[in-house]
């Protein structure tokens, strides 16, 4: 009954370790990329920081095309191109100020993630070392 039960512990530690092995993979990825997101917020991938507002010619179609304008009638006078050029600033710096703050926010949870499962994984892989050089009682 003894051996049963130290077989099960051994199952139980091997499979814990695998899984914090592939906690560390998808960690160590996910680190990357939040690194990389958080360093160009602008080229983000999922963040929606590209896009419309990569560039005020791309942004001004955008906006009026969601204001009804024809792509060649004259351009609604109500607002001046200064106007329109600090709205699109405005609007562009929001978007890479969220966009860096949930990369930061992935980084920063993906680096627990990887800490967590790496001391897991120590803790069970010492556990497993230390039972199998215990000799089993008769």
């Amino acid at each position: 009954m003894d051996k049963i039960n130290s077989r099960i512990a051994q199952v139980y530690g091997y499979a814990v370790c695998f899984i914090c092995v592939i906690i560390i993979l998808v960690s160590t990825h996910s680190v990357i990329d939040a690194a990389f997101d958080y360093s160009n917020p602008a080229g983000a991938t999922g963040y929606g920081a590209a896009g419309p507002l990569s560039s005020y010619e791309v942004w001004r179609v955008e906006f009026d095309a969601r204001r009804g304008a024809r792509p060649n009638s004259p351009r609604d006078s109500s607002m001046t191109e200064k106007d329109l050029r600090r709205l699109y600033e405005s609007q562009r710096a929001e978007q890479l100020d969220s966009a860096r703050f949930r990369a930061l926010r992935s980084l920063v949870s993906s680096i627990v993630f990887l800490a967590l499962a790496t001391a897991m994984f120590l803790l069970h892989w010492r556990w497993i070392r230390r039972a199998n050089r215990e000799p089993l009682a008769a």
